[in-house]
């Protein structure tokens, strides 16, 4: 092994290097990129946890841009009962997510639109599910839906599952709808919705 007799003077005190400060977009991710509380529905279980939102995004915006739903600080609680599990950080396939709860952030104002609101029906899997469909008005809900993103956002809707031995409902603001995973949807009147099961 060769060794090297020659050594660097040290720095004075005064001639030392001044520290590096290194700037990143990343320093203030918890402010540029809040997470929002959801429930993420798969065909046996629900999943609450939280989900980062974007600035200026929807959390529906996000769903839709992602093949994969990440959640983190996740509770798993299966239809058939027991205890929920738990996990730290749950990473789904969008195409099992049948539901999710939107929350969060409307969006860009800016890019805020009106629409019309349509009251619909759907069966996903094993859920049923009433809520408002919104379009930009002179569209049809029905011509719109087959053409419309992977998750659908719906207001002031309900969701009915089967919980061990009985059916719940759950009364929601917003919930974006798998439109892949549908197996029938349709109009529905303004008041009580009694879907063919």
């Amino acid at each position: 092994m060769i060794q090297s007799s020659t050594r660097l003077p040290a720095l004075r005190p005064e001639e030392s290097a001044p520290p590096v400060v290194i700037e990143s977009a990343l320093v203030p991710w918890v402010d540029l990129c809040p997470a929002y509380e959801t429930v993420v529905y798969t065909i046996d279980r629900r999943q609450r946890g939280l989900i980062e939102v974007y600035e200026g995004w929807r959390m529906s915006d996000v769903l839709n841009d992602d093949p994969r739903v990440l959640l983190s600080r996740v509770a798993v609680m299966p239809h058939a009962g027991g205890l929920p599990g738990r996990a730290q950080e749950v990473s789904l396939p969008r195409d099992s997510v049948y539901l999710a709860h939107l929350g969060g952030p409307r969006g860009d104002r800016e890019m805020v639109r009106t629409t019309v609101r349509t009251p619909i029906g759907l069966k996903a899997g094993p859920y049923l599910v009433r809520g408002y469909h919104h379009t930009l008005p002179g569209a049809q809900s029905m011509s719109v839906w087959p053409r419309e993103r992977e998750m659908v956002p719906l207001t002031d809707a309900w969701i009915e599952y089967p919980m061990r031995t009985r059916r719940v409902r759950v009364s929601v603001d917003a919930v974006a709808v798998n439109r892949l995973l549908v197996d029938w949807v349709t109009l529905a009147p303004y008041d009580v919705f009694h879907p063919a099961r």
